[in-house]
């Protein structure tokens, strides 16, 4: 009889929102990586199948869903929240920002917390092997970054950019006017993203109402133009 890998299920992965109109799909997937998290355990063989056989249920907004879908119809942008439950214990949430655009909206910048610590020391190693090209220039013209902030065509990181600044006691708005006031000389440097070669992130150092903040951003297709905030912390280091 195979058994339980783990008390409190690992967060869902690769949530995804789609929205056409007032649709909105949300999809999202149970994590069973190596050893741990949800899904059942061969006892002899520690080998899931996928996909992966999750023996509980989930809530999206606090509704409960037997499935790995759900759809909403509304006009209006939607905070979407999935925890997955096995055995009366909560996964922690995964929130994905729906905003009024038709398009695809991700959950894409929160490191995937259902990768086995092999799997991230292999990432690691990836990441160390290859070649990160860095530039003193800006990739993308301020003007253009600014105009997309003024729209509020921006989103959030919501665990590297948005929690950090609620720690330092600051405001999504406050983010924005962060953005609004930077300048070519704030720039610290550009990088070239390791994963996906050709996409470059800014990274800026400068202060917010007396505290020292660094901010990373890139601009983005995703169904228009957004500028996305990558990073945005106390000034203590550079990042790639």
């Amino acid at each position: 009889m195979p058994t339980y890998k783990a008390r409190t299920p690992y967060p869902v992965g690769g949530l995804k929102a789609v929205r056409t109109g007032s649709t909105i799909i949300v999809t999202w997937q149970p994590c069973a990586s190596g050893k741990e998290g949800t899904g059942l355990d061969n006892v002899d063989t520690f080998i899931d199948k996928f996909p992966y056989n999750f023996n509980g249920d989930y809530l999206v907004n606090d509704e409960t869903v037997t499935e790995t879908s759900k759809v909403f119809d509304t006009v209006t942008a939607l905070t979407v929240t999935v925890k997955a439950r096995k055995n009366g214990y909560m996964s922690t949430p995964v929130p994905v920002e729906v905003g009024t655009d038709d398009g695809e909206y991700f959950e894409s910048f929160v490191k995937n917390a259902c990768k086995s610590q092999k799997s991230i020391a292999m990432i690691l190693q990836r990441r160390n092997d290859m070649t990160i090209n860095v530039k003193n220039q800006a990739h993308y013209p301020l003007e253009e970054v600014k105009r997309l902030v003024k729209e509020r065509a921006v989103i959030v990181s919501r665990h590297n950019a948005l929690y950090p600044a609620f720690e330092l006691g600051f405001s999504r708005e406050l983010i924005y006017e962060c953005m609004l006031q930077l300048t070519p000389r704030n720039l610290l440097k550009s990088t070239e993203d390791w994963r996906e070669k050709g996409l470059w992130q800014d990274a800026y150092r400068t202060s917010l109402e007396g505290e020292e903040v660094y901010i990373k951003l890139q601009v983005r297709l995703l169904g228009e133009q957004k500028v996305i905030v990558t990073s945005f912390h106390k000034y203590e280091r550079e990042e790639f």
